[in-house]
């Protein structure tokens, strides 16, 4: 994700949501993922990690699934393109 965010600010002055839905992430993955991407990419420490919170674990089982979800298209395509 910090690619991602580091490349569109390089060629668009800025990384926005649309950017990284673009690069193939979810709601899910941009909400838990996307504060640590900002601090790596501002050279911050990365937070200590706290207990998980509901939404954090909300947001963990909806990335799971959707990267399933992601596995079984990409398996239809291969399938479907021989």
């Amino acid at each position: 994700m910090a690619q991602v965010m580091r490349e569109r600010e390089a060629a668009d002055g800025a990384c926005q949501s649309n950017h990284l839905r673009a690069a193939g992430f979810t709601e899910a993955e941009i909400w838990a993922y996307a504060d640590d991407a900002r601090a790596l990419l501002s050279g911050r420490k990365l937070p200590a990690r706290i207990p998980p919170s509901a939404a954090r674990r909300e947001s963990t089982i909806l990335i799971a699934q959707a990267r399933k979800i992601r596995g079984r298209i990409h398996a239809a395509q291969e399938v479907s393109h021989g």
